[in-house]
This record gives C-alpha cells, sequence and structure tokens, in this order.
C-alpha cells in the first residue's frame, strides 16, 4: 500500500486484511468486508510555460530533424504541423492573450 495520490487511513495498521482484500480481490477471503482506498485525482492546469516546456521535451529534437530536412525553411515545418485550436487544458490565455505575447524569450 503506498500513498501516491491517495490519504491511507490510520486503522488499515489495526485492521488491515479487509484493505488487502479490497486492494487485490485474491486475497477476499482475508475479511468478509472489502475496503477500497479511493485515489484523487487532480487535474493539472496546462501553463503556456509548461506547453513550451512539454514540446520541447517531446518533439525538440524531431523539430530540428525536420528543420534540416527543409532546409531551414521553419514556415514551411510549421505549415505541416500546425492544427486549427488551442488545447483544451490551455488556461489563463485567451487567443487575445496569445497574440500579446509577441516575442516569447
Amino acid at each position: 500500500m503506498h500513498n501516491k495520490g491517495r490519504v491511507i487511513p490510520w486503522v488499515i495498521l489495526t485492521e488491515p486484511g479487509g484493505y488487502l482484500a479490497g486492494a487485490y480481490p485474491c486475497l477476499g477471503f482475508l475479511h468478509a468486508e472489502q475496503c477500497r482506498i479511493a485515489t484523487q485525482r487532480r487535474a493539472l492546469e496546462l501553463t503556456y510555460d509548461r506547453m513550451e516546456r512539454w514540446l520541447s521535451d517531446a518533439g525538440g529534437k524531431a523539430l530540428n530533424a525536420m528543420m534540416t530536412a527543409h532546409h531551414g525553411d521553419a514556415l514551411g515545418v510549421m505549415d505541416r504541423l500546425v492544427k486549427e485550436g488551442f488545447p483544451k487544458r490551455l488556461t489563463g490565455f485567451s487567443a487575445d492573450d496569445l497574440n500579446q505575447l509577441g516575442d516569447v524569450p
């Protein structure tokens, strides 16, 4: 039992059978009642800086290869890659805000 994304109750120390049975169905014989520990999921907000860092990590080398193949023609590469719209999770920015960013360092 680990606590990543969940709060483990103290009662698990005194009555572990129900929690083991809830976590592993094959251990159902340990306890009549199966208790599950709820996992808390957090929604990540996507910020412009985080999006830029992700794109660099995920596709930076691929973009470099494409730039080399297109002899440095960034517009040619972008024409092949850009799609309409914005990521749904991009929060805190409207189209006007993004237009005002201009040259982002």
